[in-house]
């Protein structure tokens, strides 16, 4: 009887570990899908708050190199997203029309 009760407490805490792993897998992916959002889009947002920011700002706010988000601006200024207007020092980003 002994052996019975011990032997489904052992499947019962196996199938609860399962479970959790399961879950945890899950939630792992639903974050990872949700954390999608493409580099260029992240700037675009970034932008439209802070437009005196600068590439360096922008990199280290995105936690991405500083040569990622020179590829990014070029991208958004290629598709007429983004336009930079002023001196270097001093100047300040403008997001276009999407």
């Amino acid at each position: 009887m002994l052996g019975i009760i011990a032997k489904t407490l052992h499947e019962v805490q196996n199938t609860t570990e399962t479970e959790l792993v399961v879950e945890s897998e899950k939630a792992r992916v639903e974050r990872r899908v949700e954390m999608r959002v493409k580099t260029p889009d992240r700037v675009l947002s970034l932008l439209v708050n802070q437009p005196t920011l600068t590439l360096a700002e922008i990199a280290a706010h995105l936690g991405k190199s500083t040569s990622t988000i020179e590829r990014a601006v070029a991208k958004l200024k290629q598709q007429n997203k983004l336009a930079f207007y002023g001196p270097k020092k001093g100047g300040y980003w403008q997001v276009l029309g999407e």
